[in-house]
């Protein structure tokens, strides 16, 4: 193809939606990485931990990791440790909390299962779910 006289390589109509998509190519994490040794020191102190499963390459996970940062900046979840799993290279922690895809939410109290949630991006949704699971009164599903 030529340009002005130039030789130019063509490599396809990318279209507009090329700069959201690079923009959402960010780490989606809102935790801390998962390391095995350091949750099993928390849970066995007995706190509350949410599990995220997310990939860089994951759009859902780039909402649901906007939403859980709005959600998590709220006094009422300063106690609530965040671990997150690489859905790409993590897969004995993925077998470990039965995560099939990303966007998996795991709520762990006392180290035991007490919420889950797969592919919910909804804010509202979300803190419901962390509202209902982590102890407070039952509110209505939004």
């Amino acid at each position: 193809m030529r340009f002005h006289g130039r030789s130019v390589l063509r490599v396809g109509y990318v279209g507009p939606w090329l700069i959201p998509a690079i923009l959402l190519l960010t780490s989606p994490a809102v935790g801390e990485s998962y390391r095995n040794a350091d949750f099993i020191k928390f849970s066995v102190a007995g706190g509350a931990a949410l599990i995220e499963v997310s990939a860089p390459w994951c759009a859902p996970c780039q909402l649901q990791a906007r939403a859980l940062r709005v959600i998590l900046a709220q006094p009422a979840f300063a106690s609530v440790r965040i671990f997150n799993v690489d859905y790409d290279s993590q897969k004995e922690a993925l077998r470990r909390f039965d995560a099939k895809l990303p966007t998996t939410l795991v709520l762990m109290k006392a180290g035991g299962e007490v919420g889950r949630s797969v592919g919910e991006i909804r804010q509202d949704r979300l803190e419901w779910l962390l509202r209902n699971r982590m102890g407070d009164a039952e509110r209505a599903w939004p």
